[in-house]
């Protein structure tokens, strides 16, 4: 399990969420699986912000080692990623 999979495990175990997001949050294991969920959005959403935001991430991390700066998010990057995910809650 990878290191996104695992923080999306630990996400929807918190109580405090896991009790909105109901007992099928938990069956979930992996983002890739979460992504496929049609009957939960938020739980949909959650992967699709940890994924995207990894993946964004991981871009601007290899583009720093090559430019030797800093891997930072910006605005830009937060508006795509708040689009996908409003789109996944409004569908």
């Amino acid at each position: 399990m990878g290191k996104y999979d695992t923080l999306f495990e630990k996400i929807v175990t918190i109580e405090e969420l896991a009790n909105d997001l109901g007992p099928e949050a938990i069956r979930y294991k992996t983002i890739a699986n979460a992504k496929k969920v049609v009957s939960n959005k938020k739980i949909r959403a959650i992967a699709e912000i940890i994924s995207e935001v990894g993946a964004k991430l991981e871009l601007k991390k290899s583009d720093a080692r090559i430019n030797s700066e800093e891997a930072v998010l910006d605005e830009a990057d937060f508006q795509a990623i708040y689009r996908k995910v409003i789109s996944v809650l409004t569908k």
